[in-house]
């Protein structure tokens, strides 16, 4: 009795109840089942070894789940005070950390502490809010920020349904 073996670098292969790297087809047959489970959204190929048979390959797919939660993806700004920031960038994010869209437009709450700072929605800083939404079958907004004070303070992401994003500036 030889394993039949499934590899790949995203995809762990689970014969229920327990995880597993390589399945037997036991003697007097000529099939096994076995699922598997990705984290990462992809096309990852299950390959089926076993000398001296020929190998066999069959490509999946794996999504993104629904929307799970705000990060930043833009490196931490540094302003001059009372100069507008350039572009900060919001993305959704399943929980597996792999981009995905909202379902729905969401509104996204900015906050920041322990510095005053007040948010925009144009590179000119002249349209301030304290939110931004982001469109339905979207997965990104922008926004620009400007305090009059020095010194670090951290942005806030929220919106209902989400984790929240924060991120040092």
């Amino acid at each position: 009795m030889k394993p039949v073996v499934c590899a790949s670098a995203s995809v762990t292969a689970v014969r229920r109840p327990s995880v597993v790297s390589s399945v037997v087809v036991t003697s007097g047959t000529s099939a096994v089942s076995f699922y598997f489970k990705g984290t990462v959204a992809g096309a990852p190929t299950i390959t089926a070894t076993s000398a001296p048979l020929i190998a066999a390959a069959q490509q999946e797919t794996v999504t993104a789940a629904g929307a799970g939660k705000l990060v930043f993806t833009n490196a931490p700004i540094t302003v001059v005070a009372g100069v507008c920031s350039t572009a900060a960038t919001l993305q959704v994010r399943d929980n597996n950390d792999n981009d995905t869209v909202v379902a729905t437009a969401t509104t996204v709450t900015l906050s920041a502490a322990p510095t005053a700072v007040t948010f925009y929605t144009d590179a000119a800083c002249t349209l301030a809010t304290p939110s931004v939404v982001i469109a339905a079958g979207s997965g990104t907004q922008i926004f620009y920020f400007r305090t009059n004070t020095s010194g670090p303070t951290t942005l806030t992401a929220d919106a209902s349904g989400l984790n929240s994003g924060a991120q040092g500036e």
